[in-house]
This record gives C-alpha cells, structure tokens and sequence, in this order.
C-alpha cells in the first residue's frame, strides 16, 4: 500500500512537472523568446519521452524561430534603406520607405515613427509627422520629438497656447531639439507682443538669416588659420615650440586636416621624449589613412 501510495505521488509530482515546464513554454512563445520556450518544453519531454505533442511541438517553435530571424534579417535590411535615404537628405523616399514598413513591421511601430516624424519635420509636413509621432506618446525616450512635433503642428495651426506648452516641455529635455524649440518659442513670444512693428519682424528674421552665416565665416576663417599655422610648422619644423597648439588640436579634432594634426603631434611627442605615445599616435594614423600597407 506504501509502495503504491509512492508511485502515485511521484505521478502526480512529474505530471505537475511536466504542466509548469508546458505553461513557461506557452508564456515563453507569447513573448517570442523561442530558446527558452524550446528549453521549457525539453525539459518536459525529458519526462515524458513518449509525449508525441510536446516533440511536435518543439519541432514548430523551431521553425518559428527560424522564421522570426528571417524576418528580423529583412527588417533590418530595409529600414536600412530607409535610414540611407534619410543620410543622404531624400526625406521623400525615406517617408515613403517609412510608411510602407508600418504597414510590414507593426512590431517595429516605435523605431520606425521616430525617422519617419523626422522624415515629415525636415519636409515640413507638420500633421503627418503630428500623425506619424503618436505612437511614441507614452515612450520616454522619445518625449522630445514627440512634444517638438505637437507643438510646430500645434503653431502652424495657429494654435499658439498648446504650442507654447508643448515646446516648453522640450526646453526641459537634452536632445537636439531642445535648442530648435527655444528659438520658435522665441519667435512666437516676439510675434504675440501687440506693439510689435513690421519692421522689427523683418530685422528679426534677417538677423536668424545672417546670425548663421557670420558663424560659418568665423568658423571657416579659424580653421583657416590653423590650416595656415600647421603648414608653418610643418615647413620650421618648430614641433616641440608649437607643442600645446598641437596637443589642442588633436584632442579637440576642429583641423581639417587631422592626419597632419597627428604626424605633427607625433613629431612633438618625439622632441618631448614620448615615444610610447608617439608611437599610438603614428599607429592610429596608418589605420586611417588608406594607403597604409
């Protein structure tokens, strides 16, 4: 009577196994994490070899995961396509790739939206991105865009308010769109006073036109003077005298040229006794420069 009271104990004990091994296997697939499914059910086949439902069952997870891989492979494919046409400025072809992976991968509905609103903010279309931008409304990490969006369509619609709340939320965040909603909260502060004049408005927008201009002419005339420093230095030879001004310009990259910022550098490091450091540095520029052996 033992005896069988033992059997029938351990019966029930594989059985109960055997169910808990089948429900992690059933939530395991729901959430597409096919391995630890496939797992869940070996282990439960291990205990009842016979069980030609549970083989059967391993057998199609496997080719569903099979199936799942070759599907994220073609994903990544083509939202790659996407990605370059956004690379290369054809905002056009990029949105139009955009909307048809919507429609191909919904499970990949949050990564698409963000290039895709980027897509229809840089061609400015305001309510397509407003539309396209929802689906990130509760995801952290898209807060910004999805704020900066509501607000430009929000503006444009003449709804200055809600474009103002929505673009004060951005000001509060670090990605790039924070210092773009400073300057459109800007223009609508200007814009909404009453004693505002026509002219004001217009030296307002030449000075936005021309502040970026005089930047990219001081910027260009800097670089040309370390162009014009580092030729000298190359010519004199004067490395170690020019150390600091070289060490500046290999750590702050600002030279167009940076793989004679390094040989310079390099030199310098040498005068100085650095050799080690020197040596990182020549390394360093072989593997950037493409005529390296």
């Amino acid at each position: 009577e033992e005896a069988k009271r033992r059997r029938e104990d351990a019966k029930r004990e594989r059985e109960n196994a055997i169910n808990n091994f089948k429900r992690e296997a059933k939530k395991y697939e729901k959430d597409k994490l096919y391995d630890e499914a496939i797992e869940s059910l070996t282990k439960a086949l291990k205990l009842t070899p016979q069980d030609k439902e549970i083989a059967k069952k391993i057998e199609d997870l496997k080719l569903d995961k099979k199936k799942a891989i070759e599907r994220s492979n073609q994903y990544i494919k083509e939202f790659s396509n996407m990605q370059k046409y956004f690379d290369s400025k054809d905002y056009e072809n990029a949105a139009e790739t955009g909307e048809s992976l919507l429609k191909k991968y919904p499970e990949n509905q949050e990564t698409i939206s963000n290039l895709l609103t980027e897509c229809y903010l840089n061609l400015e279309k305001y309510e397509e991105a407003s539309k396209a931008v929802n689906c990130l409304e509760n995801n952290e990490q898209y807060k910004d865009i999805y704020n900066y969006s509501k607000g430009v369509f929000e503006y444009n619609k003449g709804n200055t308010e809600k474009a103002v709340t929505y673009l004060e939320l951005v000001k509060k965040g670090t990605s790039k769109y924070k210092s773009i909603a400073g300057k459109t909260l800007l223009i609508i502060k200007l814009t909404s006073w009453k004693a505002i004049t026509g002219i004001i408005i217009v030296l307002i927008t030449l000075i936005v036109i021309i502040l970026p201009k005089i930047n990219e002419y001081m910027r260009q005339s800097r670089i040309a003077g370390i162009n014009a420093k580092l030729e000298k230095i190359k010519e004199s030879g004067n490395y170690e005298a020019n150390y600091d001004f070289l060490k500046q310009r290999y750590e702050k990259e600002d030279a167009d040229n940076m793989k004679l910022v390094m040989l310079l550098y390099s030199a310098a490091l040498q005068k100085k006794g650095e050799y080690d450091q020197s040596y990182k540095l020549i390394t360093d520029y072989l593997k950037r420069d493409s005529r390296s052996p």
